[in-house]
């Protein structure tokens, strides 16, 4: 009933979760309209394996060209700087799950749609499970369980899972990082029929060397996986 909702909101009013900004009545959002626009987006150029701003006549930047990928395509929402950073730390580390929701309506409103639908299953990086009880949820599954509402595309939660227990990828120089993860993750029996000449959207909330990506789709490859894409909410520079 109307006049409940706003009974509710009067008690318990919603506040921008970056700025702390008390929201008008019926705004479901997270941010308030200042931090909105605050928030750095990918533009148009950029390169299609690391999501790096550039401008190249085959989208592709010097350093990935000499590289081997396990995944064709790769897709970002923000840049992983200021208050676009600022927002991912808070849903990751202090349980503002209801923010999937707003990065989730930034995802469908910047991502092509044919890069999102042209897929058969979703599925997100996995947290060990260690994070997984620290965090008291899975930041990537939340999302990309949206996604699928919104897309009719089915997520696979348990299809790939990590197995191992790696030390943060934060301050870690790239080669580490690298060697930090090789082979954290393997697939489940279970999931082998579901993921086999399957076409995936591989999600992750941020990027920075690419190495935990590379070794899902190294990962899902191996178990006989079609063509994989990476979706990323922040991508650092």
């Amino acid at each position: 009933m109307k006049w409940l909702d706003t009974f509710i909101h009067f008690i318990l009013p919603n506040y921008c979760h970056i700025c702390d900004k008390k929201l008008s009545h019926g705004d479901t959002n997270c941010f308030c309209s200042s931090c909105w626009e605050k928030l750095e987006l990918t533009g148009k150029d950029f390169c299609r394996k690391c999501g790096k701003r550039i401008i190249t006549p085959d989208g592709v930047c010097r350093e990935c060209s000499n590289k081997r990928f396990d995944y064709q395509e790769i897709r970002s929402v923000g840049v992983y700087e200021g208050t676009f950073r600022e927002a991912i730390h808070l849903y990751k580390f202090s349980s503002r799950w209801k923010m999937a929701h707003d990065f989730t309506r930034l995802i469908l409103k910047r991502i092509e749609d044919d890069f999102l639908r042209g897929n058969d299953v979703l599925i997100p990086v996995p947290l060990a499970r260690d994070r997984l009880m620290e965090r008291g949820f899975h930041q990537t599954f939340f999302i990309t369980r949206l996604l699928s509402q919104e897309l009719g595309i089915p997520v696979l939660k348990k299809a790939l899972i990590k197995v191992r227990n790696t030390q943060a990828q934060s301050g870690l120089k790239k080669e580490e990082r690298l060697v930090n993860l090789k082979e954290a993750f393997r697939t489940t029996a279970r999931s082998l029929p579901l993921i086999r000449g399957k076409r995936i959207l591989l999600f992750d909330d941020v990027y920075t060397t690419g190495a935990t990506v590379q070794e899902c789709s190294r990962t899902l490859k191996e178990a006989g996986a079609g063509r994989i894409n990476v979706l990323i909410l922040g991508r650092g520079q």
